[in-house]
């Protein structure tokens, strides 16, 4: 029986404040808020719990307004008829399933819980395909004779609620019963619980059980309000905390590289020196061997009578002697300076004076004194350096003059190979493997490398941080 008589005028004007009246402008206005700002933590942390969270948001919202008729006023309509081929309770079943995955991911289920969070999953998926199947065969059910088939459908639904609903509890108590995630659960729960005393509430008076309506425009509404404002600030705990946690992760990363690269760079170092040592005490010797063997008298002879076989023994000789100091050099410039003298300047020094020994091209060194109370690996980077790009400049440049210099820095370590030959296109830089050695030890101790090459000669400038 109608409980209110009131003329059209009065029927329209409440209709119209009715968003106001039953005060829905800033609840949509809150869920919409909600909704954008956990879009911008996805878009900083891109955790997915953040877009269940603008699902089930926009989910329960589109519920609510078709079940107080703002649907109307609020989509156009051809999104009005799709939203009712769907169906009202069809989109708070999809809502309970996005409040399952935010349970789930926020809970860790899936490291601590495999076999609940599979259960979950599975509810989830069935929700889905659940809804897809409702919406495709609900018009077939409708006209059929008797209600069998509608009965079937949303008693099917009813039970994929409670099912949701269960198991949401049952996953709290779950997590609850550990001692290492009980504050998460505690957390979650009572989060929840708004959701769900709004939605038990609003359920009973939907049936006709109860008739409480203690606020408008239902206690669902409010229930999802305050849900949400507490999920907002754990979710921004979250999100502080995974800042947190990324960071160590990076800084640990960052040590276990460093620590990685120091053992790598140990190892190679290791490996040079057998290197060296091999050359200076195997492969030198009998090269020197060799050398005065074939500068013997017994061979002198043998070839005296045979000028073109003496003149192929004066080349042989020159290439033997021409290896023999190549083995030197190569080995020193593996090893630095010999222990007891394995400072940085020492060792560059030493070197020089070991390839002045050809005489062409004259090597002049210059290393600052307080190079020696840099760090040891950097002292031995920088010897690395500049033996490889002082060996490029007396291989290949032609030059008369090589000059290296060694400079120390507030803050970074310079060396400066600088040379008077024929230069080289950048192309034949980027190509030769002793520059992109360079190239490479300079980048991971994060320095820079200059090029300045000319017919006038070449001028390589490298920065190390100190």
């Amino acid at each position: 029986m109608p409980t209110d008589v009131t003329t059209t005028e009065d029927f329209l004007a409440w209709e119209v404040n009715y968003v106001f009246y039953k005060r829905w402008i800033w609840l949509i206005g809150f869920y919409l808020g909600s909704a954008v700002f956990n879009l911008v933590l996805f878009g900083f942390l891109r955790d997915r719990i953040h877009l269940w969270y603008v699902a089930y948001v926009v989910f329960t919202t589109i519920f609510l307004l078709m079940e107080d008729g703002l649907d109307a006023l609020t989509f156009p309509g051809s999104v009005y008829r799709l939203l009712w081929s769907i169906g009202q309770f069809n989109f708070m079943l999809l809502a309970a399933a996005c409040g399952l995955c935010i349970l789930q991911l926020f809970l860790r289920l899936r490291n601590g819980w495999p076999v609940l969070h599979r259960v979950g999953t599975g509810l989830v998926v069935t929700a889905a395909v659940f809804v897809l199947a409702y919406t495709l065969l609900y018009p077939a059910a409708r006209a059929q004779e008797g209600t069998l088939g509608l009965t079937l459908l949303n008693g099917g639904r009813e039970v994929l609620l409670v099912s949701i609903f269960t198991y949401c509890w049952v996953a709290l108590i779950a997590v609850f019963r550990s001692p290492r995630r009980r504050r998460l659960a505690i957390y979650y729960s009572l989060t929840y619980f708004f959701f769900f005393g709004g939605f038990v509430l609003f359920w009973l008076n939907h049936v006709g059980l109860t008739t409480l309506h203690l606020v408008e425009p239902n206690a669902l509404a409010w229930g999802l309000f305050l849900e949400l404002l507490v999920l907002s600030f754990l979710l921004t705990g979250r999100f502080r905390h995974t800042l947190r946690q990324n960071a160590k992760l990076r800084i640990r990363q960052l040590r276990e590289r460093n620590d990685m690269s120091a053992r790598l760079i140990a190892a190679q170092e290791e490996e040079r020196e057998h290197l060296a040592r091999e050359l200076h005490d195997a492969l030198g010797p009998n090269l020197m061997a060799l050398h005065m063997a074939w500068q013997g008298q017994a061979i002198r002879d043998a070839l005296a009578a045979f000028p073109e076989a003496a003149a192929a023994a004066r080349q042989t000789e020159l290439l033997l002697r021409h290896l023999r100091d190549e083995v030197r050099t190569l080995s020193h410039a593996l090893l630095p300076a010999e222990p007891g003298l394995g400072s940085l300047s020492d060792s560059v020094a030493h070197l020089g004076e070991l390839l002045n020994l050809y005489g062409n091209p004259v090597v002049r060194t210059y290393c600052d004194t307080s190079l020696d109370t840099i760090p040891q690996p950097l002292q031995m980077s920088a010897y690395r350096i500049a033996a490889e790009l002082l060996n490029n400049a007396v291989r290949h440049a032609r030059a008369s003059e090589v000059k290296v210099q060694l400079l120390r820095h507030p803050t970074s370590l310079e060396v400066l190979v600088e040379d008077n030959g024929k230069g080289f296109e950048s192309n034949a830089a980027s190509n030769g493997i002793g520059l992109r050695g360079v190239r490479a030890r300079a980048d991971y101790l994060g320095g820079q490398v200059h090029i300045d090459s000319s017919s006038n000669g070449t001028s390589i400038m490298v920065w190390l941080p100190c």
